[in-house]
């Protein structure tokens, strides 16, 4: 050990003849399988022992890691003369940047997580997960957390992803990167015991909880022998060729589109595991003719039932009804262009015309109570925004309208925006507007503008997003606004009602040709893919194994289905008019 003369100790070592992994992968192509793995693992334990040790890396990339015999290390890197295309330079030194770094902010551990993820696409693909365009393009993905994560699968894909988070505070820190490696997340918050040592005697056990906690036990010993051998981890045998290099996946498991193919996290299109097979919705007992047209099928058993729902009328308008509450009649609601929607437990009604910026200065919302009949107008928008999309929270509390800016362009073309949400608070009798920045994603006039929706548990919101390379993908947001998380893979959210009712699922769209994707709420990874043809779309949730949806079915007649994970129709919930092909909207509450 030397000294340096800022008194910090440097290893002199013999590490100037090993090939870094930028070498290696552009002379023998990318890493994948095992090696890959083995890559990762050697590569965290050494920041993992830095950070333990108070130190930050500051410039993780393939030019400082190092391949030599008895395995990778991590370097500091060296100052390289410059290239005479100043562009490229800049373009090339910010893949392997950090969105703070970007802001002019000093490394800090979280950067080098960050930096990590990068490093380890590269390994994989040969290529930046932020690269391939100008500097203006590298930094707009870099700031929106637009990673092209190519063939990286299973627990590191997860894991990359969310080191690759925009926000440093949401990525995980290093020793819990290295154990979710190991394949022990959360190991080191339950490995030390803080319960007194038991009596002697025989052991409480049960034994399956006793070899639980021998594992996670060994898991930290193997973690903590790792960081004693400081920044190596041998990587021994041929390597395995990556996903990128040899024969491609087999088509079941891609996506339709190329670019969903590049973007798509986990694409593992299998459903849930379940310990034994659902059983398949009861059959319909009871026949309702709905005043609009057409006949609602019902059981008794269903865990959910139509209570209001939209449909198109005559004169190329649009109408509301509400199902009155503790019988099969339902009643149309106001007058035309109105969305009326009845709250998840029953109790109240809120009805919004969405057209009302075209008569009125102020849009307002009108709740009643089912009961009382007492009723009560909140504000939401004033002319030229408007409100729509309304949404109730699962506690029935609050209601959310998604708030729209519609322009007219240059060129004479009406474009919408989404300038935020507000928050209805019907207890509280107060209206809240929250601004996003929304309107800054949309790439094009033809762009879709995000709606939002609540999150099951009510403690934030969920829209979907056109990310910078086209591709759509989720965000999440706090009640403040606030961006928490976003998943750019998955496509656009879809439906009525997005979440399963566990929440523990939600669809989307744009995830493959005519398709409707399922994925985890947790872990961004896919659970299903389901075959959903031109004229069929997702409206919401049967239960947590089946999908509601909807399908033309000849001249102005929907068919409302369940169907299950593989796309089979397994029930037939209700066939609807809806004049001039207008889509129904429908809400279905739990029972």
């Amino acid at each position: 050990m030397a000294e340096e003369p800022a008194g910090l100790g440097y290893v002199v070592g013999q590490e100037a003849d090993w090939p870094t992994l930028e070498q290696e992968v552009q002379g023998r192509g990318p890493f994948g399988g095992a090696a890959l793995h083995r890559l990762a693992i050697a590569t965290m334990t050494g920041l993992t022992a830095l950070h333990r040790a108070g130190v930050v890396h500051g410039a993780v990339s393939p030019k400082t890691v190092l391949l030599g015999p008895q395995g990778a290390r991590l370097r500091h890197p060296v100052p390289e003369a410059p290239a005479p295309d100043e562009e490229t330079v800049e373009a090339g030194a910010l893949v392997w940047s950090t969105p703070e770094q970007v802001d002019g902010l000093p490394p800090a551990p979280a950067s080098d997580l960050f930096a990590w993820a990068a490093t380890m696409v590269y390994a994989a693909t040969g290529r930046s997960p932020f690269g391939g365009g100008t500097v203006t393009d590298t930094v707009h993905r870099l700031l929106h957390g637009a990673a092209d994560l190519g063939p990286l699968d299973g627990e590191l894909r997860t894991l990359a992803a969310d080191c690759l988070a925009a926000e440093p505070g949401d990525r995980p820190a290093a020793e819990d990167a290295l154990l979710r490696l190991l394949g022990y997340s959360g190991a080191l918050d339950t490995a030390i015991p803080t319960d007194p040592p038991p009596a002697a005697g025989p052991p409480p056990s049960p034994p399956a909880r006793r070899r639980s906690r021998v594992l996670i036990l060994t898991a930290v010993a193997v973690a903590v022998a790792l960081l004693s051998g400081g920044v190596t981890y041998v990587l021994t045998g041929d390597r395995e060729p990556s996903a990128a290099s040899t024969t491609p996946a087999a088509p079941a498991a891609q996506d339709a589109t190329p670019a969903a193919q590049d973007a798509t996290p986990a694409a593992r299109a299998t459903a849930t595991p379940a310990a034994s097979p659902p059983a398949s919705p009861p059959q319909p007992t009871k026949r309702i003719a709905l005043p609009s047209g057409g006949t609602l099928y019902e059981h008794p058993g269903d865990p959910v039932r139509l209570v209001s729902y939209r449909t198109g009328v005559e004169g190329g308008q649009t109408a509301g009804y509400a199902r009155t509450p503790g019988t099969d009649t339902f009643q149309r609601v106001a007058g035309d262009n109105t969305d009326a929607v009845v709250s998840p437990d029953g109790r109240w009604l809120a009805v919004v015309n969405e057209l009302s910026v075209a008569v009125t200065e102020r849009q307002e919302v009108t709740i009643t109570e089912r009961v009382t009949g007492e009723r009560f107008s909140l504000p939401t928008a004033d002319a030229p925004q408007v409100g729509q999309f309304l949404d109730w929270s699962r506690d029935s509390r609050r209601a959310l309208l998604t708030i729209f800016n519609d322009l007219v362009g240059e060129d004479g073309k009406q474009r919408r925006l989404t300038a935020g949400y507000v928050i209805l608070d019907v207890t509280a009798r107060t209206s809240t507007f929250v601004p996003t920045t929304d309107a800054l994603d949309a790439s094009d006039a033809d762009a879709s503008a995000p709606v939002y929706h609540w999150l099951p548990d009510g403690t934030g919101v969920m829209s979907g997003y056109t990310t910078p390379e086209g591709t759509l993908g989720a965000r999440f947001r706090d009640l403040t606004g606030r961006e928490t998380r976003t998943m750019h893979w998955v496509g656009r959210p879809i439906g009525e009602e997005w979440f399963s009712p566990s929440g523990k699922l939600f669809t989307t769209t744009g995830c493959g040709s005519y398709t409707t994707c399922i994925w985890d709420t947790a872990t961004g990874d896919r659970r299903a893919t389901l075959p959903a043809g031109r004229t069929a779309y997702a409206v919401g949730w049967y239960d947590d194994r089946h999908l509601i949806r909807a399908t033309w079915a000849g001249k102005d007649t929907f068919r409302i289905t369940v169907h299950d994970f593989a796309g089979k129709e397994v029930r037939l919930l209700a066939e609807m008019r809806s004049h001039d092909r207008h889509i129904v909207n429908l809400t279905f509450a739990g029972r």
